[in-house]
């Protein structure tokens, strides 16, 4: 599932600054959370600024093809595997029903 982060949702200092790669990959697996950043007018389409997008997978198979091709993002979190099937019947829900908010935090 791929949220976008709107820059002024996030603390000012990241709003501006493009996180260059590590731990980075094309295909997360089941459970891990890739945060991909793309720098500030490098993908014509994109809003002003840096552009931010959080994916969780929750399933394997996952991949990073967005609609202006593949990108690459940093796993920067995890779904413990005790949690993998409670968030994988809440993100299905999500995908079946639309968009809603989303709150994501240390437990």
């Amino acid at each position: 599932m791929s949220c976008p982060l709107a820059s002024d949702a996030l603390p000012a200092e990241m709003a501006k600054t493009a996180i260059p790669l590590e731990n980075a990959t094309s295909y997360p697996k089941a459970g891990e959370l890739a945060l991909t950043c793309i720098s500030a007018g490098s993908i014509k389409g994109l809003p002003p600024g840096v552009f931010f997008d959080l994916g969780v997978f929750y399933g394997d198979g996952g991949r990073l093809l967005f609609p202006f091709g593949w990108l690459m993002a940093n796993i920067c979190a995890e779904i413990v595997a005790d949690d993998l099937l409670y968030a994988k019947t809440s993100l299905e829900k999500i995908r079946n029903n639309g968009a809603c908010k989303l709150t994501i935090g240390p437990v």
